[in-house]
């Protein structure tokens, strides 16, 4: 049977875990059930449920239309769609330049390559005020102003994504060499053995 102190060492990290899924669920629960509110039910903070579940909001996003008749300025499908592709292909360009980047900086040695790290890395301490003007001239030359490219470039590449994707790619380097390495020393030690026999029968 377990006693009362490994009782409390397992029950401990439960309970925590269990606090802090409530913590970061709570406010994503709370959003959830208020569109289904009110206006005057959202601004109550204590009220989590809606005394009347009503979809109108969903209604209206998804027509375009308010129930006053009025219509909305955007087209919530096209800015969802938007998002969605302008999202998903930053995240796979920084995926790719970021592992590729990395990979060099991890396995070749070349001129000035600590120092262009050092530079990339320092480009996290820049705020991001400071490079609205730069990109914004940069991309008025390249003129894609206005289109889903301003929005997928500036976020193409980080400094974080640098340096992770270097430190996978060495710690797998390294597994790699130790695998090859273990091998290669068994195909020593079974050619000695087969050496061996070949000389005692001999």
């Amino acid at each position: 049977m377990l006693n009362a102190y490994t009782m409390r060492t397992r029950l401990a990290p439960a309970f925590l875990g269990v606090l802090a899924t409530f913590l970061f669920a709570y406010p994503f629960a709370w959003m959830f059930f208020s569109s289904f509110k009110t206006n005057n039910e959202i601004y109550q903070p204590l009220l989590f449920f809606p005394s009347e579940y009503e979809s109108d909001a969903y209604v209206s996003l998804l027509s375009g239309e308010l129930p006053s008749g009025a219509s909305l300025p955007f087209s919530f499908l096209e800015v969802f769609s938007h998002s969605i592709l302008a999202s998903g292909s930053q995240a796979l360009l920084a995926t790719a330049l970021t592992a590729m980047a990395g990979y060099a900086f991890a396995k070749y040695r070349f001129r000035w390559k600590n120092v262009l790290f050092a530079l990339a890395i320092l480009v996290i301490l820049v705020p991001r005020q400071a490079l609205a003007v730069p990109l914004f001239e940069w991309l008025t030359q390249l003129r894609l102003n206005g289109s889903l490219w301003a929005i997928i470039l500036p976020g193409a590449a980080s400094g974080i994504g640098l340096e992770l994707a270097k430190v996978c790619i060495r710690k797998q380097m390294h597994v790699v060499m130790a695998d090859n390495n273990a091998a290669l020393l068994k195909e020593k030690a079974d050619e000695l053995d087969r050496n061996a026999s070949t000389d005692v029968l001999g």
